[in-house]
């Protein structure tokens, strides 16, 4: 199933960059395909900074970049970077109401657990206890709400990640093909060596 969830994810991004790319204007990143992205060019490249260690990454650099050549993709991230505050407070009042009447049914328990009288003890806990029931039942939309609220946020966390792959993968693609060194750099390395290691045969031989 995590599988099919992760597939669903990718094809709605993929249709979400698709319909961008469709009209070049409309997205500024389309219209520098080739280019090597500004973050990794030569001169501004610090491979150090980029630790294992480092909370941000080489793919926030490029994303980053990204959003800063395409206003829709900043707009997106930028509301869904602002979502947990809004959610948060959207749920003030509701995270401050379950806490009242937590606190409130434990409250109870405890004066009715003072009360030395069995009887009365056994006929409130009857009564509160049906009281309880009632609110818990009452409250069972809006729980289930709450955990639906959850997993919307960890799949829009997923989101995001995936998101970040999938718009930095042709901004890497671009950098590979342009900036990758020349082989023939690495070949006179080997040749230099060749002959280094060959002109100084005459001087290791062991004589007998």
């Amino acid at each position: 199933m995590k599988h099919i969830a992760l597939a669903g994810k990718l094809f709605v991004l993929a249709l979400f960059f698709a319909s961008c790319t469709t009209n070049d204007k409309a997205n500024p990143v389309a219209e520098n395909v080739g280019e090597t992205p500004a973050v990794l060019e030569d001169n501004k490249v610090d491979v150090t900074s980029y630790s294992k260690r480092s909370g941000y990454s080489i793919i926030d650099k490029l994303f980053s970049e990204a959003q800063d050549k395409d206003p829709n993709l900043k707009a997106l991230v930028n509301e869904i970077n602002g979502m947990d505050d809004a959610v948060n407070d959207s749920l003030a009042k509701f995270n401050r109401y379950t806490s009242t009447m937590d606190m409130y049914w434990i409250s109870v328990t405890s004066h009715i657990n003072q009360i030395s009288d069995t009887l009365y003890q056994k006929e409130l806990r009857d009564i509160f206890g049906a009281l309880e029931k009632s609110y818990s039942k009452r409250m069972e939309l809006h729980n289930e709400k709450e955990k639906e609220i959850d997993a919307r946020k960890r799949m829009l966390q997923d989101t995001e990640l995936i998101m970040k792959l999938v718009v930095t993968e042709p901004m890497m693609h671009n950098y590979q093909q342009n900036e990758r060194p020349n082989a023939k750099i690495l070949a006179n390395i080997v040749a230099k060596y060749d002959s280094l290691l060959n002109r100084s045969r005459e001087y290791t031989n062991i004589k007998k």
